[in-house]
């Protein structure tokens, strides 16, 4: 939303948010909210490449199965996946 100050400037007000839970947002929030950006959790390729991305630091085993790992958190945004590493 634009609006001007005492002055005459324009000033420019924008709201930015972020939820992993948007249909526990108010109704009348949600309207007010112009623009949505809806981002998919992470299929299963892109959790094993954010648990090995994560885990890069830890000495894993080398038999490690990183699909297993990434089937078990299903449903676990990324930064569940960057939490519980």
């Amino acid at each position: 939303a634009a609006h001007t100050n005492e002055t005459g400037e324009v000033q420019i007000v924008m709201v930015l948010a972020a939820t992993n839970f948007p249909w526990d947002l108010d109704e009348a929030l949600r309207r007010r909210l112009e623009k949505r950006v809806y981002i998919p959790l992470p299929g299963r390729e892109q959790a094993v490449d954010l648990l090995r991305l994560n885990l890069k630091s830890v000495e894993v085993a080398d038999d490690l199965d990183w699909a297993s790992l990434a089937e078990l958190s299903a449903g676990y945004s990324g930064d569940d996946l960057t939490n519980i590493c």
